[in-house]
């Protein structure tokens, strides 16, 4: 049984950055930030991505599915777009955009 919830349990994380991913963790952490500090966390996201690859999001913008969902950065358009590009982001970007959170978000 025990085995069963926790299969359940996993099986219903679909997202491509779910934990036990560090950056899963800390979009998790993200959630709990004041609106102003994630808002500025997304620029620095933003920032780095626009660093190393320009044109990533204009890239990928029509493979993202409909933002209708309810996690908590479905309701900012903006916030959404920087996140869901991030998985089309080499590693590269994703190294770094997990050292900038890990900054960011620990401190």
């Amino acid at each position: 049984m025990i085995f069963k919830k926790k299969e359940t349990a996993k099986s219903n994380r679909n997202r491509w950055y779910d934990p036990p991913s560090k950056l899963g963790l800390h979009f998790e952490k993200m959630q709990f930030l004041r609106e102003h500090e994630r808002d500025a966390i997304i620029v620095g996201i933003k920032n780095i991505i626009m660093k190393h690859d320009p044109d990533l999001i204009n890239r990928h913008i029509l493979e993202f599915a409909s933002f209708s969902r309810n996690r908590w950065y479905d309701a900012d358009p903006y916030t959404w777009l920087i996140i869901n590009s991030l998985k089309y982001a080499g590693n590269d970007i994703i190294t770094e955009v997990i050292k900038y959170l890990e900054k960011k978000i620990n401190n």
